[in-house]
């Protein structure tokens, strides 16, 4: 995100705050639904702002969200989008990249806490990280999931939940908690023994690497 886009999120971020508790919930809904929209970023935040200012508009009127932009707040938003330009491919090349460095560095930390318990427990001073096949295809999982599940979310903001038997989601839950499981046990049974291990003092260089090329990517997509 770089300072213009910045500076507009910091605006709207202190304007919301006057949006009547009432309206708050399908305002943060709108917001959700542009977080996963084709417009770059700063489209978004001029998206944001103009919402708001509709609604802070209607509250002087002493009218609601609903009054103000109608019912079908999916319509209001793809009326909206449709009338900007979508993401460059620049952009949408640098977006994947940032998400790849942050996640580096996110779970690169966790592996190496985990690591240098190990290595305590072991009593090893040299201080090995160890870094299997498994930890990196279970690595790559964890990320496609988590991005599926944020985007399947907010793509989902405006829709109704659908009214299905306990036991069916239940049934559901379990099959999908069932599958990611044993894919997790089948990469570590499988996978584990194809490792490689070196000093952490070089995952550490590694994952700040990942870290600061993340807060300078950051501040060149273009918005």
């Amino acid at each position: 995100m770089d300072k213009r886009t910045r500076a507009l999120a910091a605006e709207n971020e202190i304007e919301e705050k006057k949006i009547w508790d009432a309206s708050e919930e399908i305002y943060t809904d709108i917001v959700v639904y542009l977080r996963v929209s084709r417009l770059p970023a700063y489209s978004q935040e001029l998206v944001r702002r103009d919402v708001i200012h509709m609604i802070l508009d209607g509250q002087e009127r002493g009218q609601g969200i609903g009054q103000v932009i109608g019912e079908d707040y999916k319509g209001f938003c793809d009326e909206i989008i449709d009338t900007f330009p979508p993401k460059g491919q620049k952009e949408k090349v640098l977006e994947v990249f940032d998400m790849i460095c942050m996640c580096l560095y996110i779970l690169g930390t966790i592996s190496v806490i985990f690591n240098l318990i190990d290595n305590l427990r072991q009593k090893n001073h040299l201080l090995t990280y160890s870094l299997s096949a498994a930890d990196v295809l279970n690595f790559t999982m964890i990320v496609i999931i988590a991005n599926l599940v944020v985007y399947v979310i907010c793509k989902g903001a405006f829709q109704e939940p659908k009214k299905e038997s306990k036991v069916k989601l239940f049934i559901e839950g379990f099959c999908l908690f069932f599958l990611i499981a044993g894919f997790f046990v089948g990469a570590n049974l499988l996978l584990s023994h194809y490792a490689v291990q070196f000093n952490m003092v070089i995952a550490v260089a590694g994952i700040a690497l990942a870290f600061v090329v993340h807060r300078v990517v950051e501040t060149r997509i273009p918005a």
